[in-house]
């Protein structure tokens, strides 16, 4: 029997094109990221309002430290000002109380400044959330798999699926149900490998910072007719 969901439990955004976006506008690079960052915050009030309890944005992968290096201190700088300005945002429209921020991926890359960030706003989440932001940092599919292993193997445990969904970065987060990819590229580029094995992906060619919640709506529209046989 076909399984249809109406409203998927986890959506995995990959916040693709701010620099074309940048680029098309004869603008900074930068600018382009922060228009990513404004159009972060209107994205996830509409997907946490329409009920999407876990909410997975791909905004930095492991691959993205080989980008220059100007441009990676300057998204740095951006990540020093954006993640406590992701908290009050959340506070100015009365959802930080039920709403909690996870990061996930290689932190201890970042620096100790932006690492300290990341703990104190994790120290605020709410005991009982309703929903769950998991921002994806110097995150890559392969690596997090490679972590829980290795996380696995010292422990002394016998490698099963069981055990590595228990190791690995985004532990509590459930399977994607549903991926998004803006920029126009069709493919995961690393994203949740281990969470994504049965996601209705949706590409669009609309660049990240112009992707609004009329696509949004539609994309879900979309997903409540789909039918999912998660394999049987």
């Amino acid at each position: 029997m076909n399984e249809i969901l109406s409203t998927p439990q986890c959506i995995g955004f990959i916040l693709d094109g701010n620099r074309r976006y940048a680029k098309e506008r004869g603008q900074f690079t930068l600018q382009g990221h922060e228009a990513g960052l404004e159009n972060l915050e209107r994205i996830l009030e509409a997907a946490i309002v329409r009920g999407v309890p876990h909410i997975a944005c791909y905004a930095f992968s492991t691959e993205n430290w080989r980008r220059s290096e100007e441009e990676v201190d300057l998204l740095m700088i951006l990540f020093a000002k954006g993640l406590p300005r992701l908290e009050k945002f959340l506070e100015k429209i009365d959802r930080r109380a039920t709403t909690a921020i996870r990061f996930c991926g290689q932190l201890e890359r970042f620096t100790q400044a932006i690492q300290h960030d990341m703990h104190v706003i994790e120290a605020r989440n709410p005991v009982q959330p309703s929903t769950t932001i998991w921002l994806l940092l110097s995150y890559g599919g392969h690596a997090e798999i490679v972590h829980a292993t290795r996380k696995a193997l010292e422990q002394g445990k016998e490698i099963t699926e069981a055990v590595i969904e228990q190791n690995l970065w985004t532990v509590g987060m459930p399977a994607s149900d549903m991926i998004i990819r803006t920029g126009g590229d069709e493919r995961l580029s690393g994203f949740l490998l281990w969470q994504s094995a049965y996601s209705e992906i949706f590409f669009t060619k609309t660049l990240w910072p112009a992707f609004t919640e009329h696509e949004l709506d539609e994309m879900l529209a979309q997903f409540a007719v789909r039918q999912r046989r998660f394999g049987k």
